[in-house]
């Protein structure tokens, strides 16, 4: 099957604790696209075969890293195909938060409603942006046996709280299993020069939600909820990353231990399961840096 194939999304849904594995393929339409998304979606399904039939792909089935091979006629080409998906994918992200469940410009009292509350979220988030120190957030201890242990302790307790907000606001909460050691010891190796304090995500979960009044709601939350403190706050609502995606990811401290929660729609993860297999091309086969993303989305 091709890269953007329809079915390869679950192997991305799978690969990703944070992807829900309540939305099967089959709902996605019922998330609102309109026919203008789902010709932009057509639109990435016809790179499939220039994608595939192009870019090198390692024993594994991923892509080679096209920066580092000798052949520029091939980077410029498959240049030109992740820059064309690049540019679509933004717009579907784009489409998916400004345009929230309308069909094709017909608006509804309720729609309307969602749209003003999604301009909120854009414009005049509530919650400022709330930076880390420069030398990043540290746990208490260094040692990665105390750190498994204290987030195994305090698994339980997190969930608890946070499945009590996603029923109250009407939303969705995913907190998979702790992060797996050897994953754990690669960041700490490879990000963290040895550091095994600045682990603030070995513990972590997921509040998903289809409306934004309900992500207002659970943000509020959060905020209220005197057991926790709001350490460090990354609002892409406000802020999207390159490929357009928004969501806003917390670290919060329990009782001295940090860990991550994040605040994600719905709607933009519908979009993700499309255009996420452009933003690998991207990312790992063009091994372009996010300001390279940038120059070449604007361009």
């Amino acid at each position: 099957q091709g890269l953007f194939s329809p079915t390869l999304v679950p192997r991305f849904i799978t690969s990703s604790s944070y992807i829900p594995k309540f939305m099967p393929l089959s709902s996605y339409n019922e998330e609102g696209f309109s026919n203008h998304d789902k010709l932009l979606i057509q639109k990435l399904y016809m790179l499939d075969d220039k994608v595939n039939s192009l870019v090198p792909k390692a024993a594994n089935g991923e892509f080679v890293k096209i920066s580092n091979l000798n052949n520029p006629e091939l980077h410029k080409e498959a240049a030109k195909l992740a820059v064309e998906g690049g540019k679509i994918s933004r717009m579907l992200y784009e489409n998916a938060w400004n345009s929230y469940f309308i069909e094709d410009g017909l608006l509804s009292q309720e729609e309307k409603d969602n749209l003003k509350e999604t301009k909120i979220l854009i414009e005049a988030f509530p919650v400022p942006e709330i930076k880390a120190p420069k030398d990043g957030l540290k746990q208490e201890t260094n040692d990665v046996d105390e750190l498994y242990r204290v987030a195994k302790e305090k698994y339980s307790i997190v969930h608890t709280i946070f499945e009590d907000i996603a029923t109250k606001t009407g939303g969705d909460f995913i907190m998979p299993a702790l992060k797996s050691r050897s994953r754990t010891k690669e960041k700490i190796n490879d990000k963290y020069l040895g550091d095994a304090s600045k682990c603030c995500d070995i513990l972590r979960g997921s509040l998903f939600y289809r409306l934004p009044t309900n992500l207002l709601s659970g943000l509020q939350e959060i905020k209220g909820n005197t057991d926790l403190r709001i350490l460090n706050c990354n609002n892409k609502f406000s802020h999207p990353d390159v490929r357009g995606y928004r969501d806003m990811n917390f670290k919060l401290d329990i009782d001295g231990f940090i860990f991550e929660i994040q605040l994600h729609s719905k709607r933009n993860l519908a979009v993700m399961e499309y255009t996420y297999p452009n933003y690998y091309l991207i990312s790992d086969g063009m091994g372009w840096n996010k300001n390279e993303i940038e120059t070449y989305l604007a361009a």
